[in-house]
């Protein structure tokens, strides 16, 4: 499970040079070592939220390294995002409008959205976060760089795109969705799976009230039936 450049462990990058672009190309050569150690030679990758359109772009430049794709409450690719509703810009921040919630970004410092943000989108109407952890949680949420931030709202049709979507062609694709996801109703999720398979991949939706199981948000592995659901994607990996 590795940091994204200028993240984390990872060392320092200038906010200019930390774009999507950059953590694919990073993410592509652990890939690639992770497969070489793999005795298959290929690996099965999960994305979560805001990495989803970095996993989807790393599959098409990475096709013959990934066996199968598990994406949970994935961003999707900027094929079918809509861009961004931009309530105002100036030289200094853009202000959008994004699921009931408006967010200031600035150009030059990283988001950090901070308890109104953690409410809304990672818990939202959850059932299944625990509760008593709400501030110890948002001290540990980290920031994300703008330009990042930026793209995984499209502003102006950034999100990363596939130029060559057949290379999905075949890849069995899990798409696991939770009841109460703010930024991931159903008909989004959805939407993700249909360019899928339009595209050729063998993809299926979990929408996890179809399995019977409700009152789960964004932030899956947190809440209080994680080992439930991680047995369940392990069960379609396997």
């Amino acid at each position: 499970m590795p940091d994204w450049p200028g993240c984390g462990r990872s060392g320092d990058v200038t906010f200019p040079d930390l774009t999507g672009e950059r953590v694919v190309a990073a993410l592509g050569a652990v890939l690639k070592e992770a497969a070489a150690a793999s005795p298959t030679g290929r690996v099965v990758m999960m994305t979560h939220s805001m990495s989803g359109a970095l996993g989807w772009k790393l599959v098409e430049r990475n096709r013959s390294l990934i066996e199968k794709l598990v994406a949970v409450a994935p961003g999707p690719p900027g094929n079918i995002q809509p861009e961004a509703t931009i309530v105002e810009q100036t030289e200094d921040e853009v202000v959008v409008e994004s699921f009931g919630m408006t967010r200031h970004l600035a150009r030059d410092r990283a988001y950090a959205g901070g308890i109104e943000f953690v409410s809304h989108k990672l818990i939202g109407k959850s059932t299944r976060f625990p509760d008593g952890v709400l501030d110890m949680y948002v001290g540990h949420v980290a920031a994300v760089p703008p330009r990042l931030m930026y793209q995984r709202q499209n502003i102006g049709g950034s999100q990363l795109k596939i130029e060559d979507p057949s290379a999905f062609d075949g890849l069995p694709v899990m798409v696991f969705t939770g009841e109460f996801d703010t930024d991931h109703p159903k008909k989004i999720d959805e939407a993700v799976v249909d360019w899928l398979t339009e595209v050729g991949a063998q993809a299926e939706f979990w929408w996890l009230p179809d399995h019977g199981i409700g009152g789960n948000g964004h932030m899956l592995m947190m809440e209080e039936n994680s080992d439930e659901l991680a047995d369940m994607i392990i069960g379609w990996v396997a």
